[in-house]
């Protein structure tokens, strides 16, 4: 009962406070026009003795004074009967005055005291509510309905070729991205240096996740296309920024947009501003137009610095002998010999001749500048040595910009024979010099340069020279087929040059070490025409068999055991991971990421599992062999060489 009666008096009381806020609304409403007065009113008549129906002409600067001011007293003059309260207002005076001292137009009572001043009194039809003929209002319109639309993701791709159909680059992007619309944008004008390429705008639906379209373009980001393209793709604008009217992408610039990729000339130290003009000199602080050019050899505009064309040979030993291979072809066939080459399709889209299309890569400018070398003849007159000098520029285009020779020619480029090296002119005995590679020093301080740091010994010119030269591979040839053919006349020694060989030439030739090392495992050097002390023997047994043959009977030839020859090239390669973490030389780490590679492409492991099955070993044989190579993966396994995938891939 007693919460009974505690819920009807909160009620009760709820319901007062909300009359009494509703009645000050009211009383609101009855007090406004009298207490918005700012100005006063001037006397009810428009003229002596006449009634309340107009504004008064005389107006008042100060507050109403007198007593009883609330309400009607506001002191209305002549038409008042007296101080005190004149009553309520005529209906004239209930209007409220303008800004501008005009009396505002009646306000619909359905819209209330706060309406706008320009609200309309009358019924409005939907037709005249939504017509409009003021066309920045129609702007603003369509400028809302595009960015009320759903946006909807882009991807913009450059570097395409010309004549890239929409088809061609809907058949590029993956399945799983549903494209909407593909929008080919113009390429660059004709007065620019760039290749000559499309773009495109790709617009995805919207409900495309943004992990795929980010995994798209991560896996498809520099994909060959064929002719020397390689796609460019990036995350763009909305579709919604994109049709509101802002200016399309212009592709990102390549490193140089010169002929050739020529390069600036750095200017020496304190030359830089030497001839510089004043500030402010040159036209006003305007630039000059685009047609202010100069003619002068090696330079693309006046007041722009000279440029030149840096010819280096190609990091990738492939690529270079297919560029010589094309040279000699190209000297022999004419240059109907390029053209037919050029019209191949698979020349097109095959990616290891993209130097043929580019001419601003490093294999085209490399391609281009070796032919013209051996028409002209240049490096047989000038003589360019280990060193650079400034009669390696040439002019290999009247009117274009020069080319540097490169520092250093292709060391025993024209060598066929091992004999050949000790007579070539790039051969220096101080190489061989003293085994801890003092040679190396004393002919890099020969050539005037300073020695090569402490762990920096064969990882100079890195990046003009990532492969093994002619004499460098015979050496590692020949200490491969020395290695002896049994564990009984191995020798540390053996082991040891083979290891410090592949150290010390860790930046400059790793993949060629790891190549020929893991070949040696599947064929043994020394059961080759490599190892000299072979290669007499095997002409020794190959005069019997000559001789055999004038008989009538003929035997099969036995099948040699090069088990133990296999388990040593196998001991070779552990040593090297060994050194790769204790050596302290700078790109030793990237053996263990090659030997895994390279292990897993040419199956090694698989390939030694099958030696019991080859040699037709017996049950003893075979246990014996496993375990011999099962502890070498036990080493790797303790050494933490490789992942653990990798691991029990090998082992099994």
């Amino acid at each position: 009962a007693e919460a009974e009666a505690k819920r009807a008096r909160e009620q009760q009381e709820t319901a007062a406070v909300y009359e009494d806020f509703v009645k000050s609304f009211d009383d609101a409403d009855d007090t406004l026009p009298s207490a918005n007065s700012e100005k006063g009113l001037g006397g009810g008549a428009s003229g002596p003795g006449g009634a309340l129906g107009g504004p008064s002409k005389r107006h008042f600067s100060g507050p109403p004074t007198g007593p009883n001011t609330r309400g009607g007293g506001l002191g209305l003059g002549r038409g008042a009967s007296g101080p005190g309260s004149l009553g309520p207002p005529p209906s004239a005076l209930s209007r409220k005055r303008a800004y501008d001292g005009t009396l505002s137009s009646q306000r619909d009572s359905s819209q209330g005291i706060f309406a706008f001043e320009d609200s309309t009194t009358g019924v409005v039809t939907a037709k005249a509510a939504f017509q409009t003929s003021d066309d920045e209002e129609e702007r603003t319109g369509r400028t809302r309905a595009h960015e009320r639309a759903a946006p909807k993701p882009t991807i913009h791709l450059s570097s395409l070729p010309p004549g890239t159909s929409q088809a061609v680059i809907k058949s590029i992007l993956p399945p799983n991205l549903n494209v909407d619309t593909i929008r080919l944008l113009p390429p660059s004008g004709p007065g620019t240096m760039e290749r000559r390429s499309l773009s495109a705008i790709v617009t995805l639906a919207k409900d495309t996740p943004a992990i795929d379209i980010d995994t798209a373009v991560s896996a498809l980001q520099n994909k060959y296309l064929g002719w020397g393209f390689y796609l460019s793709l990036s995350r763009h604008l909305s579709s919604a920024a994109v049709g509101s009217g802002l200016p399309g992408p212009i592709g990102l610039p390549s490193n140089s947009s010169l002929p050739f990729g020529a390069k600036p000339i750095p200017s020496g130290p304190g030359g830089g501003l030497s001839r510089a003009p004043p500030p402010g000199s040159h036209r006003g602080g305007f630039a000059p137009p685009t047609s202010y050019t100069s003619a002068g050899p090696g330079l693309y505009g006046r007041g722009a610095p000279p440029v030149q064309v840096n010819v280096t040979p190609p990091s990738d030993l492939k690529q270079l002998k297919l560029i010589h291979k094309t040279l000699e072809a190209l000297l022999t066939h004419g240059p109907e010999f390029e053209a037919l080459l050029m019209s191949r399709a698979d020349v097109q889209k095959d990616q290891k001749w993209a130097w043929l299309w580019d001419p601003r890569s490093a294999g085209g400018v490399w391609y281009r500048w070796r032919l013209w070398d051996i028409l002209t003849g240049a490096q047989k007159r000038i003589k360019v040595g280990r060193t650079r000098n400034s009669d390696a520029v040439q002019t290999v285009f009247d009117g274009g910009a020069t080319w540097a020779a490169p520092e250093r020619v292709l060391p025993f480029e024209y060598v066929t024979d091992i004999e050949e090296f000790v007579s070539d002119s790039e051969y220096d005995s101080s190489e061989d010099e003293d085994s801890g590679d003092e040679g190396r020093r004393r002919h890099q301080h020969y050539q005037g340069g300073a020695p090569p740091p402490e762990g920096m010994l064969g990882i100079t010119d890195v990046e003009s020279q990532a492969y093994l030269n002619p004499l460098q591979k015979a050496k590692l040839v020949h200490l491969l087929a020395r290695l002896p053919t049994t564990n009984a006349k191995l020798r540390r020694g053996d082991v040891a040059r083979v290891t410090a060989f592949a150290i010390q030439r860790a930046g400059e030739g790793a993949e060629e070490v790891v190549d020929m090392i893991t070949a040696n495992v599947h064929n043994p050097f020394a059961f080759s025409s490599a190892n000299s002390e072979r290669k007499s023997g095997m002409e020794e047994s190959a005069q019997k068999e000559d001789e055999e043959d004038m008989g009538d009977d003929k035997k099969p030839a036995e099948k040699e055991d090069s088990s133990s020859a296999r388990l040593i090239a196998l001991y070779i390669i552990s040593d090297i991971l060994s050194s790769s973490s204790t050596s302290g030389v700078r790109h030793a780490w990237r053996y263990r990421q090659l030997f895994e590679a390279a292990l897993k492409q040419k199956k090694t492991f698989e390939s030694l599992g099958r030696m019991e099955k080859e040699m037709h070993w017996g049950r003893l044989r075979g246990e014996k062999w496993k375990r011999s190579v099962n502890s070498v993966l036990a080493l790797w396994e303790g050494w933490c060489v490789f992942p653990q995938a990798a691991q029990e891939h090998f082992a099994s």
